[in-house]
């Protein structure tokens, strides 16, 4: 008898890939006083190619740095944790912009077997990558010498499959007068309400009502195209010199501030 090592090496470890979570819809709207951060509650959990879905608190903390996430958070088969990477380069950055050029490196040594496993046992998944959903989406939040501060970055695949470059860093700073916005993860209902140009004056007159109203949208277009992996409860925190901590009433999956 011939035995692959190979295939049974694979074999091995399908057998135990978990990796969660591939979905969500998170709304981050800066302003000169405030950062206000909305985030839908489900994770989806792939286990031997059987998807599953469960609450999840998607906001963390490190210092004074909040941090929140879509895409590959857990990877068990590559020992892979998106929010211990997070951590890391948070403690040894000193500004938010500075976490850049820690986790950048960090997650992109990394993406190479994410996504070779990933083609392989969850194809639903890496087909949507190919369509343009970043691999992972990664948001840092602060107020630093007291401007709101709010940077992302995105790691993607092309339509070959091929692994693509960050294509640069994405920061809000607040500003007198003006409303800015970002998203990670499913985002087109929630683009289409930001493409209105009064939508700043919307968010003024109620803030958490605006931002929980976009992540709705999201969670009905989720139901509605019967995908589930966008779901309730909504979490709402928001960080300002003032306070800082969960809208109340608006905790969702996080019980306690992170």
């Amino acid at each position: 008898m011939i035995v692959d090592l190979n295939r049974m090496c694979f074999a091995w470890l399908f057998l135990l890939l978990t990796s969660s979570a591939w979905a969500s819809s998170i709304a981050i709207i800066v302003t000169r006083t405030e950062i206000v951060i909305g985030t839908d509650g489900v994770n989806t959990i792939t286990t031997n190619g059987a998807k599953s879905f469960g609450p999840y608190c998607k906001l963390r903390k490190k210092r004074k740095t909040y941090y929140t996430a879509t895409g590959t958070y857990l990877m068990s088969a590559l020992n892979f944790d998106l929010w211990v990477l997070a951590r890391v380069a948070i403690d040894r950055a000193k500004t938010t912009e500075g976490i850049y050029d820690l986790i950048e490196p960090a997650i992109f040594a990394r993406l190479p077997d994410i996504v070779r496993l990933s083609k392989s046992t969850d194809p639903e998944n890496y087909a949507r990558w190919l369509r343009g959903i970043p691999i992972i989406a990664i948001s840092f939040a602060s107020i630093e010498h007291g401007v709101p501060v709010a940077a992302t970055i995105y790691f993607q695949i092309d339509a070959a499959g091929e692994i693509v470059k960050p294509a640069g860093r994405h920061t809000l700073y607040g500003e007198t007068g003006r409303a800015q916005y970002a998203s990670l993860g499913y985002n087109a209902e929630m683009n289409s309400v930001i493409a209105s140009p009064t939508w700043g004056i919307a968010f003024n007159r109620n803030p958490i009502g605006f931002v929980t109203g976009l992540i709705q949208k999201e969670i009905d277009a989720s139901t509605r195209e019967k995908r589930y992996d966008v779901g309730l409860p909504i979490s709402i925190f928001r960080i300002s010199p003032p306070f800082t901590g969960w809208e109340p009433g608006y905790e969702g999956a996080c019980k306690t501030a992170p």
